[in-house]
């Protein structure tokens, strides 16, 4: 679940909020943006204070949690190690 503000979750509006991601190592993954702002509750419930914060989940679980931007190779490998 990517934690964002309205700008950069508006490129998902013609396909809505969420998508699905196949990832070498995962057969698929669930790919969510949520806007803070429209969101803020659900945010503070995940202790989200910076911009953008990455949540993975694994069966509902917290499974990591990532702030700040990451370049491709960062992010493949934060979710190699929390998958």
């Amino acid at each position: 679940l990517d934690f964002a503000h309205k700008f950069s979750c508006d490129f998902l509006q013609h396909r809505g909020n969420c998508f699905t991601w196949s990832a070498p190592w995962s057969p698929e993954i669930k790919v969510c943006k949520m806007n803070v702002d429209d969101y803020n509750e659900t945010a503070a419930k995940y202790g989200v204070r910076g911009i953008p914060t990455l949540i993975l989940f694994n069966h509902g679980e917290v499974a990591g949690t990532k702030v700040g931007a990451l370049s491709k190779s960062s992010l493949l490998a934060f979710i190699a190690d929390h998958t």
